[in-house]
């Protein structure tokens, strides 16, 4: 007896390749907000190291180091909106994370775009079937890791790496006490802190404090 056979279930190209492009849109907008991250503590680092330098010589007045801080404060928000909130509220563009990805893909030829142009055009159902199988199929393909890595980061992340060492060498070469308060009136120029010395004389003996020291000659 001849048995029928159920008709194998369509495989659902649309739904993997919605599913793949959207992880791919997360990667690029999470390496977007990183490096905009990097770029901000690039920028506050930088700031602080060269009012440490320049006050530490130079002995600011609290005028100067006020109105350094609010064109930090300035530019940092300036940055903060333009880099790090426009990523973060503004979806992805589709095609740029197809054209991300087909750069993995030698033997692509433009699917995952010609899909994105066609999946919502009226097409016959054999078309738009084979539009999708192809781009699926190129898809599966991908490294995705690769094409959304952005050499930004390993440029920002060694910048900043580099910028840190310098903060550390500094607090070193400065003593933590001075170092710190270096910092503070960097970034509260507007209370009263005095430069710490280098090296601080503590008097054990007498306890009160008070003596005279003679000077003998021989």
């Amino acid at each position: 007896m001849a048995t029928v056979q159920e008709p194998r279930p369509r495989v659902k190209y649309d739904a993997i390749l919605e599913s793949r492009l959207h992880l791919a849109r997360g990667r690029v907008r999470a390496a977007d907000l990183i490096v905009g991250g990097l770029g901000l503590a690039c920028l506050t680092i930088g700031f602080g190291l060269v009012m440490v330098v320049a006050d530490r010589y130079l002995e600011l007045s609290a005028p100067v180091r006020q109105v350094a801080l609010v064109g930090y404060l300035i530019a940092a928000g300036f940055y903060a909106v333009r880099v790090l909130a426009r990523p973060a509220l503004h979806p992805v563009n589709p095609y740029y994370a197809a054209r991300q990805v087909e750069r993995t893909i030698p033997e692509a030829k433009n699917s995952l775009v010609t899909w994105l142009d066609l999946k919502n055009a009226p097409l016959a159902a054999s078309v738009r079937e084979a539009v999708s199988r192809k781009a699926a199929e190129d898809l599966h393909h991908a490294d995705l890791e690769e094409a959304v890595r952005d050499r930004r980061l390993t440029s920002w992340g060694f910048t900043t790496a580099v910028l840190a060492v310098v903060a550390l060498v500094m607090f070193f070469t400065f003593r933590p006490a001075q170092f710190l308060s270096l910092v503070s009136r960097a970034f509260a120029p507007f209370t009263s802190t005095a430069i710490a010395a280098q090296t601080r004389i503590t008097l054990l003996e007498p306890a009160g404090g008070d003596t005279t020291a003679n000077r003998c000659g021989i």
